[in-house]
């Protein structure tokens, strides 16, 4: 009788004991909203976010203390040419170079074509270009001799180009041709003797010209549903019809411009007679 008793009085502790340390806490601490990792058992502390592992896709690592992937940089090399094609690298020319057809195609964004002051002779086929610039973004083209193309350089549907001393002429379209691109700036070119104008635009936004020589062409500049952010020092001069003309277009920025008959809302200091070739950029105040 004495065993059965203290086997009952053992099960009586038990359960209380079990009842005891399960029974719902009242007071129980609840782990806030904002710990994005849960709390630390019983607390309301957050808990710190697990350790960050750099994928095994990252070939060259993850930048310092994240798990993102430290991007390649692909370093374009220079290239020196010699004849016409696709460009995809930075070029230097290194002889004169002529063509039946299109010279010179950028094949891909972020490239600088520099002529070295050698020159690109076509035989004014049509739809032909000395150089031309596509649905790419970032081109660069400076140091160019150009003639006898139906447009010099062509700029399609393209963003951020930068032409600077370059010589187009006897072209049987436009000089330099932009369609439908932004972010062109246009310095120090020397656009003569084309039949249609020496720098066409249309469809095309923050134009920038700045120190060139149009002349001797049908018209100087034609502008159509585009706007220039600037037209400084411009010498726009002695074309046939007018020196600038524009449709629908707007200029935000004007300084000190040459030119004779404007179809746009500019003031234009008298011509003198341009002299062929590039605009002598150190007689103009710099901004």
């Amino acid at each position: 009788m004495r065993k059965e008793a203290i086997a009952l009085l053992l099960v009586v502790v038990i359960v209380a004991a079990f009842w005891f340390f399960t029974r719902p806490n009242e007071e129980e601490v609840k782990c806030p909203s904002t710990c994005k990792y849960g709390c630390i058992l019983g607390t309301a502390q957050c808990r710190e976010p697990p350790p960050l592992v750099c994928p095994s896709t990252c070939k060259l690592g993850c930048k310092p203390g994240t798990d993102e992937c430290v991007q390649e940089v692909v370093v374009l090399k220079t290239k020196s040419v010699v004849e016409c094609g696709v460009l995809t690298a930075n070029s230097t020319m290194i002889s004169n170079v002529s063509s039946d057809s299109t010279c010179f195609v950028i094949g891909t964004d972020n490239t600088t074509l520099d002529c070295g002051w050698h020159k690109i002779t076509g035989r004014k086929a049509a739809e032909s270009y000395a150089i031309r610039i596509k649905n790419r973004n970032n081109v660069t083209i400076k140091n160019c001799i150009i003639e006898d193309y139906s447009s010099g350089i062509s700029i399609d549907s393209s963003s951020n180009v930068h032409l600077s001393n370059i010589m187009v002429e006897d072209s049987t379209g436009s000089g330099i041709s932009v369609i439908s691109s932004a972010d062109v700036y246009i310095e120090k070119v020397s656009s003569s003797k084309n039949t249609i104008a020496g720098v066409d635009l249309v469809s095309s936004s923050s134009i920038i010209l700045s120190r060139n020589s149009l002349f001797n062409n049908y018209i100087g500049v034609s502008a159509k549903n585009s706007n220039f952010s600037e037209f400084f020092y411009n010498t726009i001069c002695s074309n046939n019809f007018t020196d600038v003309d524009c449709e629908n277009s707007g200029i935000l920025g004007e300084k000190e411009n040459s030119c004779g008959e404007s179809q746009c809302s500019i003031e234009c200091i008298p011509c003198d007679p341009p002299l062929p070739g590039h605009v002598n950029s150190s007689e103009i105040p710099e901004e």
